[in-house]
């Protein structure tokens, strides 16, 4: 998915290049939505297919800007859900958000999300231990 043309995007803008229709502001915010959510999978994904390619050498190919802890938190979450087990009409978020439970009520709950529409805040009191009397 590219962004519309009546945009210019950089690492810390927008900017509007031309006329923009409604149709490419529907575009634009799909497409960076579409980037948002995806960037913790690939982040994940890279880590743990580096480490598996060339072992710890791979970290000195990484941005040293990168947040390290925070791409290896990505990478636990990965290896958690197998990319055939993520569903990408939810949330990193979401799939996060059950880890530690049992897999079978990991792939319930995941799927009464995606039909329930949940966003994570409501995945969140769903998997949430209930306070004790």
């Amino acid at each position: 998915m590219s962004h519309p043309k009546s945009f210019l995007l950089t690492d810390t803008a927008l900017a509007i290049t031309g006329d923009a229709s409604p149709e490419d502001w529907m575009s634009l915010s799909s497409y960076l939505v579409s980037e948002q959510r995806a960037s913790a999978w690939r982040l994940g994904d890279m880590l743990n297919l580096g480490e598996q390619m060339l072992g710890e050498e791979f970290y000195q190919y990484i941005d040293q800007t990168a947040p390290l802890d925070l791409i290896q938190s990505y990478a636990f979450v990965c290896r958690q859900f197998p990319r055939s087990e993520r569903i990408a009409s939810l949330s990193f978020t979401h799939h996060k958000l059950v880890i530690g439970l049992p897999k079978s009520v990991q792939k319930a709950m995941l799927a009464r999300a995606e039909m329930e529409n949940w966003d994570s805040h409501t995945c969140l009191l769903y998997t949430s231990p209930s306070p004790r009397d």
